[in-house]
Formats: C-alpha cells, sequence, structure tokens
C-alpha cells in the first residue's frame, strides 16, 4: 500500500480520485491510499466532498517518510510553483497511469506524470518528469517530451516529435511528424501544427488565414 497526498482540490482533483480508485480494483496496482489534499484553503475540498482529510498548504504542511504525491492541477504556472516548493521538501512523486492507457513496454517515463484514461504512448518515446496527459491523448514512437507539460484532451503526437518543457496543448491539437517545438508555448485548441515553434508564443489556427499557415504571437 502506498499513502497518496493528492496536492489541489479542484475538478481535476475528483478525477484523480476516480482514476486511484479505478485503479486499485485492478489486480497488479499497487493500492493507493488517500492520505488527503493540500491546496489554499478548503473551499473546494469541501465544493467537490472529497474523501479523506484537508491537510491545508502544501508550503506549510510536513511530508511523512511514506508519503507520496501527486499534483492533481492544470495550470501551468500554479503547478510549477506546487512542484518547486515540494521538491525542496524532497518528496515523492508517483507517476499515476490510468490501468486503460497503454503505454509501450519500450517507452521511458519520469516522475510525477498523470496519463490519464484511454490514452496511448508508444515505442521508443520519451517523456520526462511532471506532466499531464489528458485522456484520449497520443504520444507516437520516438517522441521526446520534455517535463511540466499539459497535453488536454485528444492532444495527437506524432513519431519523431520533439517537445520541450512547460507547454500548454489545447484540447485537440495535433503534432505532425518530426515537429520540434520549444518551451513555455501555448498551442490554442484545433491547431494542427506543420512547423517549428521555437518559445514563448502562442500559436492558433486562423480561418482567415489563406495561405493555411498558423498564427503565432509572442507570449510577454
Amino acid at each position: 500500500m502506498i499513502n497518496l497526498v493528492i496536492v489541489g482540490c479542484g475538478g481535476f482533483a475528483i478525477e484523480v480520485v476516480q482514476y486511484v480508485k479505478d485503479n486499485n480494483n485492478k489486480i497488479g496496482f499497487d493500492e493507493l491510499i488517500i492520505k488527503g489534499f493540500l491546496d489554499i484553503d478548503d473551499d473546494n475540498f469541501v465544493k467537490y466532498r472529497l474523501p479523506g482529510v484537508f491537510l491545508g498548504h502544501e508550503r506549510d504542511y510536513i511530508p511523512d517518510r511514506d508519503d507520496h504525491f501527486v499534483i492533481a492541477n492544470g495550470n501551468i504556472n500554479i503547478r510549477n510553483e506546487i512542484i518547486d516548493t515540494l521538491t525542496l521538501k524532497e518528496v515523492k512523486f508517483i507517476n499515476l497511469i490510468h490501468h486503460t492507457a497503454r503505454i509501450s513496454d519500450y517507452a521511458c517515463i519520469g516522475k510525477g506524470n498523470i496519463i490519464c484514461p484511454f490514452s496511448i504512448v508508444g515505442p521508443r518515446s520519451m517523456i520526462g518528469d511532471h506532466n499531464l496527459i489528458n485522456y484520449h491523448c497520443a504520444v507516437a514512437h520516438d517522441a521526446d517530451i520534455g517535463s511540466y507539460n499539459v497535453f488536454s484532451p485528444n492532444v495527437q503526437i506524432t513519431g519523431f516529435v520533439k517537445i520541450g518543457d512547460s507547454n500548454f496543448f489545447g484540447t485537440s491539437v495535433t503534432v505532425i511528424p518530426s515537429v520540434a517545438i520549444g518551451s513555455h508555448n501555448v498551442i490554442q485548441a484545433g491547431t494542427v501544427l506543420f512547423d517549428n515553434v521555437e518559445k514563448a508564443r502562442l500559436v492558433f489556427a486562423s480561418t482567415q488565414n489563406r495561405i493555411g499557415r498558423n498564427m503565432l504571437y509572442n507570449l510577454k
């Protein structure tokens, strides 16, 4: 059995609770015992009627030796702040992978990742730390993904794609083979990426762009 502390009490936290329950009902998965929740206050803990105990703010929480942590927050900036705070406390982060996800035996995955239901990670793909891969996403063979990225539902990462850190991908983004994406980009929902993206860009598909290119803006 593994004691699990869930950081965040919002809508995604209740999804994480469901993933834990789903996996606990499957043979071959280590049983996760939800010890409690951390957040700035208990408003959402009460709103979502989360099971267990509200443990306070992550800055004030003193981890026990057998605590394991998962970040149930989809906001990149907030996620990164939480990760930085807990890393200084030398806590243990787990990978929470739903039992319906299909992970190749030849994939390499770091720590602190969440891989949601019905997602696929292909062979020879590399995934760093603390990525959130939402449901029905696909990471194809030989893809190289950094850390701290958030992939909304139905994102399709094809073969040989290279992605940096702290990028946000909106729902149903598709990245065609061998495209390279830097760090700190925001890719809006429904965009198909045909070209490389450097860093700190807002990218979206424009129906008014007659040459069929995506529109890019610098993020300040």
